[in-house]
């Protein structure tokens, strides 16, 4: 448990005392962090070494993805991982039927891969059509991109929001699991999307009104 604390202090900042943080708080960064976790499971398998909503860095909740060797992603991969993203706004939504700013990063980096997949690696209709410099690009090549992009996100923002509601249960075991404790290892949490049982454990989180 101390080496896997020391390599989160690493990746994502030194932990802080939750302060000022609400049950409502907490209940959000279980939502909102399930989603992207769940989704990332069930879209591409995707593992993860720890899941806390103890706060790190300037983060209320973390989770913390297995170590990823891959060189080179698939489109479907990137796919999924758009999906991954936005998947926490989709879960606030979904379960909560609550919009807040949270996500705002998440969206950037959503965006931001699917460009690179117009662009860069021409995984569109478009073809590769990277930025050549000085030669700036027309107008319809932005718009065209643009329509690109916004179609892969509203797609993947479909998607998960199915994949949430279809896995409705699992979602909600995970969340009612983070009430009881504040960190999930990866096999705690590959037992709950098996469906397994979850051991439980006495470390419970204590908002502050």
């Amino acid at each position: 448990m101390h080496f896997d604390r020391a390599i989160t202090r690493i990746t994502v900042g030194a932990s802080r005392k939750l302060g000022n943080v609400t049950e409502e708080d907490l209940e959000n960064t279980r939502v909102h962090d399930g989603g992207h976790a769940v989704v990332g499971w069930f879209a591409g398998r995707n593992k993860i070494a720890r899941f806390t909503i103890q706060p790190f860095g300037e983060s209320l909740g973390h989770v913390q993805p297995m170590n990823d060797d891959r060189h080179c992603m698939s489109k479907q991969q990137m796919l999924d991982q758009i999906a991954s993203l936005l998947a926490g706004r989709g879960a606030t939504e979904l379960v909560l039927n609550e919009i807040d700013a949270g996500p705002s990063s998440d969206f950037k980096a959503a965006r931001k891969l699917a460009y690179r997949m117009v662009t860069e690696f021409g995984m569109s209709k478009l073809g590769p059509i990277p930025e050549i410099e000085g030669s700036p690009r027309s107008e319809s090549e932005k718009a065209a991109i643009e329509a690109e992009v916004n179609a892969i996100v509203k797609q993947e923002d479909e998607r998960c929001r199915e994949i949430i509601n279809e896995n409705r249960a699992v979602f909600d075991k995970l969340v009612q699991a983070l009430r009881k404790k504040e960190t999930i290892l990866g096999p705690e949490f590959e037992a709950i999307m098996d469906g397994k049982p979850v051991r439980r454990s006495r470390a419970k989180v204590k908002a502050v009104a």
